[in-house]
């Protein structure tokens, strides 16, 4: 969406316009949902979606533009699957979400093996790396979109690679 379209949609809703407003969710629904899905079950994380954006839609008067109203909802939707994770037991809703087969021998060092050790991370670890890899967000865009300091950004981000390096490193000695 260019930034006139996304001005004039903002002023839209600014003004109680909730077909505008319909618009700018549908555009960012598919990658925040999936975003939400990396760390929760898919029907889980459509309901989490829903509820930030009815929790978004209620604050938006606060917002100066609609790049802060995209930060609140990934903020918001976060702190919401962390809180999924918190009342349905870390472990088990992970494993749930995660229903992954090892991969094969002949995927060993392909894509398949990243996806699954990004599988294997933590949840916060994993809201981090998601946001890096797949919306190629910066460090300080990431602490925006979840509301949490930079600094918290690199640790999780450290300890992410560290842990993709012992679970990826034996898969490629295998290869050689």
């Amino acid at each position: 969406m260019d930034q006139r379209r996304e001005q004039a949609l903002f002023r839209q809703i600014q003004q109680g316009d909730t077909s505008a407003a319909d618009e700018v969710l549908a555009e960012w629904n598919g990658q925040f949902v999936g975003f939400l899905a990396k760390m929760t079950p898919f029907p889980e994380a459509q309901d989490i979606a829903q509820e930030s954006y009815i929790v978004m839609i209620q604050k938006f008067h606060r917002f100066s533009n609609l790049e802060h109203a995209k930060r609140f909802l990934y903020k918001a939707g976060y702190r919401k699957a962390i809180d999924f994770i918190r009342r349905a037991g870390k472990k088990r809703a992970v494993i749930e979400a995660l229903s992954y087969t090892e991969p094969s021998a002949q995927a060993i060092g392909s894509a398949d093996d990243l996806y699954y050790a990004v599988n294997q991370l933590p949840p916060k670890e994993k809201a981090v790396v998601m946001l890096r890899l797949q919306q190629d967000l910066s460090h300080r865009e990431i602490a925006a979109h979840l509301g949490i300091p930079i600094g918290t950004v690199l640790y999780r981000m450290h300890r992410a690679v560290r842990a993709l390096r012992t679970v990826l490193e034996p898969e490629l000695r295998r290869e050689l």
